[in-house]
């Protein structure tokens, strides 16, 4: 009833009192649900196989850690006062493409085979795509990690055998509209 209510907003009261005011408030995290059996890996698990690929090849890249929730504060402080961008891409790798000498570096965002939604990532990853490519940067999303290892193959960073399906699973951003 009525005291549930009250109780509700003083600790919201009290929850925004701490995010602007103490810097090392953190909120309690919640209990992750049991895994489910799954038909397509999480996008962590095909970021890891796309790392172990880049790093065995020599190919010299970045990830800016951007994801993961955070509360109202964390994510004001982390995109205002820090620099963060949102729509980052997973990758920057940074070397000499041989397939497209005149680019300036790679972009990759991951997605899941299937299971993310939307499939080809937020509105905001494609706006960020197509500066990159505004910019002369070759800019992808790739759907699960043979799709990267598509793009890497294509661009002439690493010899490894990839099939039309691999393919069909990347979108190029080519600047203003996606391609």
């Amino acid at each position: 009833g009525n005291m549930g209510e009250r109780e509700d907003r003083i600790k919201e009261r009290m929850f925004k009192f701490y995010c602007k005011n103490d810097p090392d408030f953190r909120p309690k995290r919640r209990r992750k649900k049991s895994p489910k059996v799954r038909e397509h890996p999480l996008e962590d698990e095909e970021h890891a196989l796309v790392v172990r690929y880049m790093t065995d090849a020599d190919i010299y890249f970045f990830h800016p850690p951007n994801e993961g929730k955070r509360s109202v504060c964390e994510g004001r402080r982390m995109f205002t006062v820090m620099g963060g961008l949102k729509g980052a891409a997973d990758f920057y790798i940074f070397n000499h493409l041989p397939a497209f000498p005149s680019a300036r570096g790679l972009a990759i965002e991951l997605k899941r085979v299937a299971g993310s939604s939307p499939v080809w990532g937020r509105p905001e990853q494609h706006e960020h795509l197509n500066a990159l490519a505004d910019y002369g940067w070759k800019a992808y999303v790739a759907r699960g990690h043979r799709a990267a290892l598509a793009i890497l193959v294509d661009c002439g960073l690493m010899e490894e055998t990839v099939t039309e399906k691999d393919r069909s699973l990347v979108r190029e951003f080519l600047g203003g509209e996606s391609g």
